[in-house]
């Protein structure tokens, strides 16, 4: 019988779901404040309710990556953005 041989096991996780900022609740609550009394009553119940639910949501990250890789190549000088982007 052939040896398994042990992985070490890593600590770090890999996230694939997380709390994001969608929106500042605090810039939310100050648009509410400066609205005119003749504002439309739909956009400060749309105000409301975004101040009730809050400004974070629960994100699932994509279980694949669209293939970027002709991106890079097409688009050299952009290969920061692009990575910034693959890292999302």
């Amino acid at each position: 019988m052939a040896a398994i041989a042990s992985l070490p096991i890593s600590s770090a996780s890999i996230p694939v779901a997380e709390f994001k900022d969608v929106y500042e609740v605090a810039a939310v609550e100050k648009a509410l404040q400066d609205l005119p009394q003749s504002a439309n009553d739909a956009l400060r119940a749309l105000y409301e309710k975004m101040l009730r639910i809050g400004g974070q949501r629960f994100a699932v990250k994509p279980s694949g990556l669209p293939e970027m890789q002709a991106l890079f190549e097409e688009l050299p000088n952009f290969g920061e953005v692009l990575e910034h982007i693959r890292r999302r």
